[in-house]
């Protein structure tokens, strides 16, 4: 008698601990396909997930809609949680990416999402050639953990080499069109 009150005890207090922990679950986002970094997030390549609060990570996404259209701001792998930290400034028009421009200098300290600029980024030496385009879009704009600025522009898909061969070897600056350009 007393292994029949043993088993009734212990098989109440495991659907006790399983009913407290399944309500203690939380749905966050997690990738259903890796992508690479600069890539946009489609409907399809994410979805929620029921996960215990301890494997949670820090800055994990709850909402669908917090990432689909959005870019990666780094590479992200089949499963993984997907952190505010990994998410960056929604995808632009056709033809157009979005790229990650650090912008030190004070001519970016009162450029903010949504603004046009000219952009120019100079080489700090004789050898290399200048890159300036006119009238970009600002799609998103932040401070980085050691205080700088960095800024996301919306720039034509065949300037995104040049761009990235050019700002780490030379100088960026940015002026807000006046009046959107227009």
């Amino acid at each position: 008698m007393w292994t029949v009150v043993a088993v009734l005890i212990a098989g109440f207090l495991g659907a006790r601990w399983l009913d407290m922990h399944r309500a203690a679950s939380e749905r966050v986002v997690v990738m259903t396909r890796g992508l690479a970094a600069f890539q946009p997030i489609s409907a399809g390549e994410v979805s929620l997930r029921a996960m215990p609060p301890s494997a949670i990570p820090h800055g994990a996404l709850r909402s669908l809609s917090a990432v689909r259209g959005h870019y990666v701001l780094q590479p992200v792998h089949t499963g993984q949680v997907v952190v505010r930290q990994a998410v960056g400034p929604p995808a632009t028009a056709t033809g157009l990416v979005v790229v990650p421009l650090p912008a030190a200098n004070d001519s970016s300290a009162r450029i903010r999402k949504g603004a046009f600029v000219d952009v120019l980024i100079a080489p700090r030496k004789w050898s290399g050639r200048a890159v300036v385009m006119r009238r970009v879009l600002v799609v998103d704009e932040q401070q980085t953990p050691v205080g700088d600025h960095l800024v996301y522009l919306a720039v034509p898909r065949h300037r995104e080499r040049a761009i990235a061969l050019a700002v780490g070897r030379g100088l960026t600056i940015l002026a807000e069109v006046p009046n959107g350009g227009t």
